[in-house]
């Protein structure tokens, strides 16, 4: 049996595969925020990535079920929310090392040590102050037990045809958001602009890996343009955030000479990263979304064709429901 974990399988069900992956998420998820014997703030971050996995899958299958679809997304959107306290202190130490490690030399490096130092002890003292993270874990694992039971409610995709225009529509309607805020990008350059095709770039990635089985060697050069852009689109937002927190409290980020020094590489960085990051784009959303939808459709459907012919001659792999064990 191969190892299939965010895939969607054509020897599978539609309805089997959505669930299937829903399970195995949430399990992880709840054992991120109630077995944790890692680091908490990366235990949180796992938990969290979990809930925009959740996500992305949902939005893919929304045509299956619109009402139900939208709610769970709203659910994990609101969970990774809920946790997001955990984030952006530490996110500004690591983007500060990020920009250390880059183009700056070494006056600027020893400038901004300082400045790390006084980061370092803003992420522990808001660590110390914050409601208590453990009840808010907790919390957010009650949640992912009732979207385990919710799970029941997915409706039966048993027809393949019926799978592969639910595919369709939802890969053509998410993509098409992100061709839309490529657009915006563009014309606007705003820290939402790039912030909304951030966004959707990540939701593009988490399809096309879903879809990865259906044919694994485009798929995968595809997922991985994506993720490396959606990674560099990260690291603009992360730049973005810091840069507005210099401007709201500079004298919290060490001396002046600190700061000009901070900003400076700051904003080279950001411009460097705006136009990688529209080529790439641009690159990755060449294709319309009808266009784009209907052929990814067309792998899936060669997919199960394939995996049909293999089942007359192998006994089947996988069983009707495939239980995934959530701690308790």
């Amino acid at each position: 049996m191969r190892f299939m974990g965010y895939r969607i399988d054509p020897a599978e069900s539609l309805s089997d595969a959505v669930t299937r992956i829903a399970r195995e998420q949430l399990a992880k998820a709840v054992a991120d925020l109630t077995l944790a014997t890692r680091d908490r703030r990366a235990c949180v971050h796992d938990a969290r990535q979990r809930f925009k996995n959740l996500r992305g899958l949902f939005l893919l299958v929304r045509p299956a079920d619109r009402a139900f679809c939208d709610r769970e997304r709203r659910r994990y959107r609101d969970l990774g929310r809920s946790l997001a306290g955990f984030r952006e202190a530490g996110a500004l130490v690591e983007t500060l090392e990020r920009t250390a490690r880059g183009r700056a030399g070494a006056p600027a490096r020893a400038a901004l040590a300082g400045v790390r130092n006084r980061l370092v002890r803003r992420e522990r003292r808001l660590e110390r102050n914050a409601a208590d993270p453990d009840a808010a874990m907790a919390e957010a694992a009650a949640a992912c037990r009732d979207g385990l039971s919710a799970l029941d409610e997915f409706p039966s995709v048993s027809k393949p045809s019926r799978a592969a225009r639910i595919i369709e529509r939802g890969l053509s309607r998410a993509y098409g958001r992100g061709v839309e805020a490529l657009a915006r990008a563009r014309l606007g350059g705003r820290l939402e602009d790039f912030h909304q095709l951030r966004k959707q770039v990540k939701f593009h990635w988490m399809q096309v890996k879903l879809l990865q089985l259906a044919w694994p060697g485009p798929m995968k050069a595809r997922r991985r343009a994506a993720r490396a852009l959606a990674g560099d689109l990260g690291d603009l937002n992360d730049i973005a955030v810091m840069l507005e927190r210099l401007l709201e409290c500079p004298r919290s980020f060490g001396s002046r000479d600190e700061v000009e020094t901070l900003a400076a590489l700051l904003h080279r960085r950001r411009r460097s990263l705006e136009r990688k990051c529209l080529d790439g784009a641009a690159r990755l959303m060449a294709e319309d979304p009808e266009s784009l939808g209907r052929r990814m459709s067309d792998y899936y459907r060669q997919g199960v064709a394939e995996a049909a012919r293999q089942s007359r001659h192998k006994p089947a792999r996988y069983s009707q429901s495939r239980k995934v064990q959530v701690a308790p």
